[in-house]
């Protein structure tokens, strides 16, 4: 759960040696793995470079399921955002806290708060990024949305 510390170092090494690839792929990757579609993107095609096909691969399911989830979401299909915010985790957003505030939101409108509450922990367990303190998330700032979810719970366990 380190992610915040790897990112700044290579960030940090990016800031130095702005053509420095080598730091690009992995801070893509972690990235990716935290769900930042748009910020993995930026890494992974920087200067030219393109990944390789696994990595491209994981960025294009990660995004497709994303934007499913998204949609699912605006049409409040609850079962649907559940089964790709899940679909996103497997495919390699495996770190993204705001992916669990998204099933945890799903399982609160299926009103299954048990669930919810479970997927609450584990998307607080991670320690928040500033690149993540910068992307968006269903349209609102990423930690924002960690919030909004975890007060519809207390809500919900009148709290």
């Amino acid at each position: 759960m380190r992610y915040t510390e790897a990112i700044k170092e290579f960030e940090e090494a990016i800031r130095l040696a702005p053509t420095y690839a080598q730091a690009r792929k992995p801070l893509g990757l972690l990235l990716l793995g935290l769900g930042q579609v748009e910020n993995a993107r930026e890494h992974l095609f920087s200067l030219g470079h393109k990944p390789d096909q696994a990595t491209l691969q994981k960025l294009q399911a990660v995004t497709e399921h994303i934007n499913k989830c998204t949609d699912a979401r605006r049409l409040e299909d609850w079962t649907t955002m559940l089964k790709e915010a899940k679909a996103a985790i497997t495919s390699g957003a495996d770190s993204s806290p705001q992916l669990c505030a998204c099933q945890a939101e799903a399982h609160l409108k299926l009103h299954q708060l048990k669930e919810a509450e479970s997927c609450m922990y584990k998307a607080r367990m991670y320690e928040p990024s500033a690149a993540a303190c910068q992307s968006k998330f269903f349209g609102m700032l990423s930690e924002a949305y960690i919030f909004f979810v975890q007060a519809q719970i207390d809500s919900a366990l009148g709290k």
